[in-house]
């Protein structure tokens, strides 16, 4: 019984041993000769062969439900059958729509190792790939062997990519420290080994509280330089920082004074020098010293007696005494002085600065309302309108309005402000050197008061300040030539493009491409509909000002949809026409 037992085990062992070795390698199925009738194979490893005239020299193979995230590595050994010198072979991969992403290829060896591996990003659910097998040599394959396999590089732990897009991020928590990966360079290393993919940028949604203090710190490899950058919800760019050279860890700190999510976009540069980056993403978390601090409430609303000390009001020894008198500042803390009488003494000299500030407005706007109307200077009214009532000064002293440019020169205002005021008590009948003590602390409040409701005076006549110059010097010039905006060099006024540096709408003003209304360099959003001015250039992947070009590379921010050929400004992921995906290719 015992022998029967035993002679059954070792069956059984044998069994399992011709079953693992089964699995271990497979025999390669007949592959078709075109992309219509490719074959469909697993991961795994197989034995196929030969190729030659007869069997074909082309094999076509494909694989499919590869997740994003996931690399797939392929790797051919070739067995030559006959001479080393004269044969060729190479291993390319298509994509899903049968374009080529990798070609790796090399003759004259006996025996020839290929590899080659790809990383897609997030655009779809799962991905299909079509492999060929190619003999190009005049000796031909005695046999190969085809290794497919699929490496998990998700993204943060998570089981999938982190997404190349605000509307894609992946959520990952503060205070963590995880490990991603981005394709890298394409092609270079040598040309035996060829990898890459579409996976250039990577965006995580990160849930913050008020009152923490993030540090954001990305860990790349020693041949990678990385940017990051970060976003808030309306996709403004709160920080940037890119990295000095490869290898270079970038730390950005965040005070968050808000609840609420930003984005942190991790972009690959494109001097990447390794064809994986396998980075590593560290959020760390602090409490700020006004979260540290705890007082209790009898302790923050009543009296302190002599015998209280700062020392009684730290618990836990979270907080210093020298911190603790910082947050008390500027209200020392003494016996006799409550918390909640410092608070109050701080808000009632605030509310009362606010109200002066605002008697002081009326009474000026007053004044300069009554001089206008008594010196028939036009739109009085223009005295309550901040700045407006600048312009409506410098009328009633009858000087050019460009002289409000002079006003915003330090020290050079004072002299401006003081021969305003001396024009406009002359144009009041009053002596002008009444202007000079403008400038004399409290008397320069009492002056507009006197000119504008002091008794008549020499009041004069004239008409309201007009340019000078005659109606011939007014009339435009045919032919003047105006700067373009981008090289600032003389070009033609009802030019389209500039003929020096051929960049479209040289003259016009810049302009929103959602609702066409003139912007400014220096806005972060549209006044009108919002849109984010500040985007990841689709061309060179900088962080650029919405305009008709990228301020960096100098590309036109337009996109071609590779499906219709629509070009559109890169407004959101779908195309405006046919309303399929945009794929915005790396260059």
């Amino acid at each position: 019984m015992k022998k029967f037992l035993l002679v059954s085990c070792l069956l059984i062992s044998l069994m399992f041993a011709g079953s693992n070795s089964v699995m271990a390698q497979q025999t390669l199925p007949a592959g078709g000769n075109s992309f219509e009738s490719a074959t469909l194979i697993q991961p795994g490893k197989y034995q196929g062969g030969p190729l030659d005239e007869e069997t074909g020299l082309e094999k076509y193979y494909f694989i499919e439900g590869v997740k994003p995230g996931q690399e797939i590595k392929i790797k051919g050994v070739f067995i030559a059958s006959s001479n080393t010198y004269g044969t060729l072979n190479g291993m390319v991969l298509y994509n899903e729509e049968m374009e080529e992403l990798l070609d790796v290829s090399e003759g004259n060896n006996s025996s020839l190792a290929l590899s080659a591996s790809w990383l897609p990003n997030f655009d779809q659910p799962t991905y299909k790939y079509y492999i060929k097998i190619i003999d190009e040599g005049l000796w031909h394959t005695k046999s190969f062997t085809l290794e497919i396999s699929l490496v998990d590089r998700y993204d943060a732990n998570s089981q999938t990519d982190a997404g190349d897009s605000i509307d894609k991020a992946l959520a990952i928590a503060p205070g963590g420290n995880y490990q991603s990966y981005l394709a890298g360079c394409y092609d270079c290393l040598p040309f035996d080994i060829k990898e890459g993919g579409t996976d250039f940028k990577d965006f995580y949604k990160i849930t913050a509280q008020k009152g923490q203090n993030l540090t954001i710190k990305i860990t790349p490899p020693s041949e990678a330089q990385m940017e990051l950058a970060i976003y808030n919800t309306k996709r403004q760019l709160l920080k940037s920082e890119t990295a000095e050279n490869p290898g270079a860890v970038i730390d950005v700190p965040l005070d968050i004074i808000n609840d609420g999510d930003i984005f942190a976009a991790v972009i690959c540069e494109d001097n990447c020098s390794s064809n994986l980056v396998a980075y590593t993403l560290d959020i760390a978390t602090a409490i700020t010293s006004a979260e540290k601090a705890v007082i209790t409430k009898e302790e923050a609303t009543g009296q302190l007696d002599e015998q209280s000390s700062l020392e009684e009001l730290i618990v836990g020894d979270t907080l210093s005494v020298e911190e603790l008198r910082e947050q008390l500042y500027p209200f020392e803390f003494k016996p006799g002085i409550s918390l909640s009488t410092s608070a109050s003494s701080l808000t009632s000299f605030l509310i009362g600065y606010l109200v002066l500030w605002i008697i002081l407005y009326i009474y000026f706007a007053l004044c300069l309302y009554f001089i206008a109307k008594k010196t028939n200077t036009p739109n009085g009214w223009l005295a309550w309108i901040p700045v407006a009532n600048v312009f409506l000064m410098i009328q009633i002293a009858q000087k050019p309005l460009w002289w409000f440019i002079l006003l915003l020169i330090p020290f050079v205002n004072i002299v401006i402000i003081v021969i305003l005021w001396m024009k406009i008590a002359e144009r009041r009948g009053k002596p002008n050197w009444l202007g000079i003590l403008m400038i004399v602390p409290v008397v320069g409040i009492i002056i507009p008061g006197y000119l504008a409701f002091s008794g008549k005076g020499k009041i004069e006549i004239t008409p309201p300040y007009a340019a000078t110059g005659t109606q011939e010097a007014n009339k435009p010039v045919v032919g003047y030539k105006h700067p373009c905006k981008y090289c600032e060099k003389l070009i033609p006024p009802n030019s389209t493009v500039c003929p020096f540096c051929g960049k479209a709408n040289p003259l016009g003003p810049y302009r929103c491409p959602k609702c066409h209304e003139p912007i400014e360099k220096e806005w972060q959003v549209c006044p009108k509909c919002n849109q984010n001015l500040r985007i990841v250039c689709p061309h060179c992947g900088k962080i650029t000002f919405f305009g008709d070009h990228c301020e960096d590379c100098g590309a036109r921010l337009f996109i071609k949809c590779p499906h219709c050929g629509q070009e559109q400004p890169p407004l959101s992921d779908n195309c405006i026409k046919c309303g399929k995906p945009l794929k915005v290719e790396k260059r």
